[in-house]
C-alpha cells in the first residue's frame, strides 16, 4: 500500500495541502501519515529576546515552556480535525507530533512514505528540495487546490512520480513544475 506524508502546519496554510493528500489518498488508496513538528528553535528566536537579564532567566524560560505546550495542544487539535476529516473519506491515518529538527523529523517519519506531501511556503520550498535531494520518494508542495510542484532526485521512483502526476492530472491538477535535484 502506498503512504502520503503530509507535513501539517496552522490553518490556513495547510488546509488546501491537506484536501489534495485526501483526494490523492483516495485515488491511489493510500493512507496518510500526517505529521505536526514543532523546531524548538523556533519556538523563540533567541536573538530578539538576549537582553541582559532576560535571556536564560526564569521569565524566559517559562514563556519557552508555555510556547511548546500551547504548539503541543495546536498540533493535537490539527490532527484530530485532519483524522476525522480524512477517516470520513475512508482514509487511515496514522498521527504524529513531533519535536525536533524540522527537515530531521520528516526524514525519520518518511520511512514508508511513497510521496511526502508540503503546502507551499518559502520554507517549504527549500525543504523539499533538501528531502527531495536525500529521499527515494517525490515531494509534492501544493501551491493550490489546483496546482502544485514535484521535487524528484535521480533516486526517485520515477514509475510512482508518473502515477502520482498522472492522478493529478486527473484530478484537474497541474503539475507547475517537475525539479529534478
Amino acid at each position: 500500500m502506498n503512504t502520503i506524508l503530509l507535513r501539517i502546519q496552522g490553518p490556513p496554510i495547510c488546509l488546501t495541502a491537506a484536501d489534495v493528500a485526501i483526494k490523492l489518498a483516495r485515488r491511489l488508496n493510500s493512507n496518510i501519515i500526517a505529521q505536526f513538528v514543532i523546531d524548538p528553535h523556533q519556538i523563540m528566536d533567541l536573538e530578539e529576546f538576549s537582553g541582559r537579564g532576560l535571556c536564560g532567566s526564569g521569565v524566559f524560560i517559562d514563556a519557552q515552556q508555555k510556547i511548546a505546550i500551547a504548539l503541543q495542544e495546536l498540533g493535537g487539535y490539527l490532527m484530530k480535525f485532519f483524522t476525522a476529516v480524512a477517516e470520513g473519506y475512508g482514509i487511515p491515518v496514522e498521527e504524529f507530533v513531533d519535536t525536533g529538527d524540522i527537515f530531521e523529523q520528516i526524514k525519520a517519519r518518511s520511512t514508508d512514505a511513497s510521496v511526502i506531501m508540503l503546502a507551499e511556503t518559502k520554507d517549504n520550498r527549500v525543504l523539499a528540495e533538501k528531502l527531495a535531494g536525500e529521499l527515494p520518494c517525490p515531494v509534492i508542495v501544493v501551491k493550490s487546490s489546483s496546482a502544485v510542484d514535484l521535487f524528484e532526485s535521480e533516486q526517485t521512483n520515477s514509475s510512482f512520480a508518473h502515477v502520482v502526476t498522472r492522478h493529478l492530472t486527473d484530478m484537474n491538477i497541474k503539475t507547475d513544475t517537475r525539479v529534478t535535484i
